[in-house]
């Protein structure tokens, strides 16, 4: 029986005297991990690494020195030191990878034939507008108040559809701009088309810019700037209603709310009133909020500011009668005859009509009603005067 010394040595082809030795052979047989070098683990086992060393496990295999790919095959992704710079949140920002390119040109998180989700800019007439600056542009005054006193304000900004179709059937040429909405556009064709014609600058924007132009939400798709009509005269409309059989003027007294003012604007010209005139020391004016609620009756007759008791004096010796829509000693409406030519006076909610303009009326009428409330809203009060006169004049 032969000794240790007397076995041959088992050599691979290289000569290896170690091929035997179990803690070598069990490393044999595992795969060489992919983060570890041949040099590494000749390293580890106290080898030394040379080139020119024969491989002892035969050719490599091709898939070990594949770099390392993710399921989805896309490439790993670069270590990135702690002071390097971040990628960009959003996707859009990095390159996108050319025809035939090298897998580090493409962007992080996008397969290789996957195409780049670019949004397409929308063209510069719809973009967000600097409300500001088209303010500054066109040389208009923007104040939501208005002061009679000031000359100076002689443009208004208003805004509602029917507002400002209403004021192209009537005074088309008083238009300066116009801001719109594309959901409004197919109303508003014949009056952009006149602008084209006329060099009248109109510009489609957002709606939260009209917002802000209105300075409300409720302007339908569309604003505009325009020219305020000239202050009509007293006397000029009284010489337009000479030889008038039935004349129905509204006198209001009081009434400062914009709304209520375009409701009644409203009311009278659906029943053909021939004007609307403010008692002295009333200074409610047209607005941007008149106009939208009147849907085109800020246009259809005029507006007049009485100055002086003297202006009473003048209209009854046109031949007019002054009629009080008041409860207080009154008949009812329905009981009531209106004059042929009269001045209808309302006055404001809660206060009624003074007593200094009552001293000129010599009629009182009232609207019977239930008594479960005192009285209707002033526009809804004009209406059914404005009806009841249509209806007394029509028979």
């Amino acid at each position: 029986m032969s000794n240790f010394t007397d076995r041959p040595f088992n050599k691979n082809r290289t000569g290896n005297v170690n091929a035997d030795r179990p803690a070598f052979r069990e490393l044999r047989n595992e795969r060489t991990p992919k983060s570890i070098s041949r040099a590494e683990m000749s390293a580890d086992r106290g080898e030394p690494s040379a080139e020119s060393a024969a491989n002892p496990w035969g050719t490599p295999k091709a898939h070990l020195n594949r770099p390392e790919r993710r399921p989805d095959n896309r490439e790993a992704r670069p270590e990135r030191s702690d002071n390097a710079a971040r990628p960009s949140a959003n996707r859009n920002d990095f390159p996108i990878r050319p025809s035939g390119g090298s897998g580090a040109e493409r962007p992080y998180g996008r397969s290789s034939n996957e195409r780049p989700n670019v949004r397409k800019e929308r063209p510069a007439v719809r973009s967000t507008v600097n409300v500001a600056q088209l303010n500054a542009d066109d040389g208009l005054e923007h104040d939501a108040s208005v002061n009679l006193e000031d000359d100076r304000t002689k443009e208004l900004r208003i805004y509602g559809r029917h507002a400002i179709l209403g004021l192209a059937r009537h005074r088309i040429e008083a238009i300066r701009k116009v801001y719109y909405h594309r959901s409004a556009q197919n109303q508003l064709g014949d009056l952009l088309r006149w602008c084209a014609a006329n060099k009248i600058g109109y510009r489609e924007v957002e709606l939260d810019d009209l917002s802000r132009l209105a300075a409300t939400e409720h302007h339908e798709g569309v604003v505009a700037d325009i020219v305020r009509a000239p202050k009509p005269l007293l006397a000029a409309l009284l010489e337009s209603l000479k030889g008038k059989a039935f004349v129905r003027l509204v006198l209001l007294d009081g009434v400062a709310n914009p709304h209520n003012l375009g409701a009644i604007l409203r009311n009278a010209a659906h029943f053909d009133s021939d004007a609307v005139l403010m008692s002295p020391g009333t200074h409610t004016d047209l607005s941007g909020a008149t106009y939208r609620v009147a849907e085109g009756g800020a246009e259809a007759q005029p507006l007049l500011h009485l100055q002086s008791a003297a202006d009473f004096a003048a209209i009854k010796a046109a031949g007019f009668t002054f009629v009080a829509a008041h409860t207080r000693q009154a008949k009812s409406l329905w009981q009531q005859k209106l004059p042929p030519r009269c001045v209808i006076v309302f006055g404001a909610e809660g206060a009624g009509v003074s007593d200094a303009l009552l001293a000129h009326c010599e009629v009182r009428a009232a609207i019977p009603g239930s008594g479960k409330v005192e009285s209707l809203n002033v526009a809804q009060s004009v209406a059914v005067f404005l009806a009841e006169g249509q209806r007394q004049s029509s028979r």
